[in-house]
């Protein structure tokens, strides 16, 4: 799980047949595609199911703590840009070392 602030909170399941892409007060959504563009930085497609439509979103892994999301244009979903950093929020079952 990730936070950017107390305001917005951002799931990623990208593990498994059907990964989940959480946004906080929006909902959850299924990912259909993740690409590798280049070390730390995977290009996520996920269905928007409310509009039945797929986004396409790049994250850029700064760590295996923190991450950005790319501006898309016309979405307004969820914080992004390099200014916007995502922080991981540990819990006692956390899979990342």
């Amino acid at each position: 799980m990730f936070s950017r602030n107390s305001n917005q909170c951002i799931a990623i399941d990208w593990l498994g047949e059907r990964g989940t892409f959480y946004i906080g007060g929006q909902g959850k959504y299924t990912i259909r595609k993740i690409v590798e563009i280049s070390e730390g930085v995977y290009a996520l497609t996920f269905n928007f199911s409310r509009g039945n439509f797929d986004i396409t979103c790049t994250i850029h892994l700064m760590s295996k703590n923190e991450f950005w999301i790319e501006p898309i244009e016309g979405i307004t979903l969820f914080a992004t840009g390099s200014e916007k950093v995502y922080q991981r929020l540990s819990s006692p079952n956390d899979t990342i070392k």
